[in-house]
C-alpha cells in the first residue's frame, strides 16, 4: 500500500509500513494512522464497515 504524497510540482509514492486503529469516535467510526516508510504519518476517520472493506481489498495507493 502506498501514499500519494505531493512534493512540489508532482507526487511521490511512500509505502504504508503500519496501520494503526486509534480509537472509536462518538459517531462510531474508527479512527486510523497510518505510518508511512519516510516516518511521516497519515490520519483518517472510516466508518466500519469502510474499515471492513479497506482490511479485505486495501488500496495500493491512497491519496
Amino acid at each position: 500500500m502506498y501514499y500519494k504524497k505531493p512534493s512540489g510540482d508532482y507526487f511521490e509514492l511512500i509505502a504504508v509500513t503500519r496501520v494503526y486503529v486509534l480509537q472509536k469516535n462518538h459517531a462510531g467510526d474508527l479512527e486510523l494512522r497510518l505510518e508511512l516508510a519516510d516516518g511521516s504519518t497519515l490520519e483518517r476517520v472510516l466508518t466500519r464497515a469502510a474499515y471492513a472493506v479497506f482490511l479485505e481489498n486495501p488500496p495500493s495507493i491512497i491519496i
